[in-house]
């Protein structure tokens, strides 16, 4: 494997880990409050329209190859976080922690995940 790939994936996977524990951090200081609609909801659902977003631009710019996918750090940022995004919807939906409404709204994200490492390690 390329050394700028994993290194990009792993300090993707750490900037992407210390967003969790901050989001972690908030849900739990907001955990007495009565809100009908929990905020890490809309943080949650921020970052899955930007992970999309974001993915759906760099696969475009990277079929016209404006982008070297062995060498962008954004590219291998945004297949992390939707794989991760993708993964943890899956889980918690194992888990009885999210509605099937919940899981759709995360598979997409799962999909774009896994096409983008496929692309970034197969072709």
């Amino acid at each position: 494997m390329n050394t700028s790939k994993a290194k990009n994936i792993a300090v993707s996977s750490a900037i992407l880990l210390a967003l969790i524990c901050v989001l972690f951090l908030l849900s739990k200081m907001n955990e007495g409050h009565s809100d009908p609609i929990s905020p890490l909801y809309f943080w949650a659902k921020g970052t899955s329209l930007l992970s999309i977003i974001g993915a759906f631009i760099l696969l475009a710019l990277r079929i016209f190859r404006f982008i070297d996918k062995n060498k962008n750090f954004l590219y291998s940022f945004f297949a992390t976080a939707n794989s991760l995004l993708g993964i943890i919807g899956v889980c918690l939906f194992a888990a009885h922690r999210i509605n099937t409404v919940g899981l759709h709204n995360l598979l997409l994200n799962l999909l774009l995940g896994v096409v983008l490492f496929a692309d970034l390690f197969v072709f």
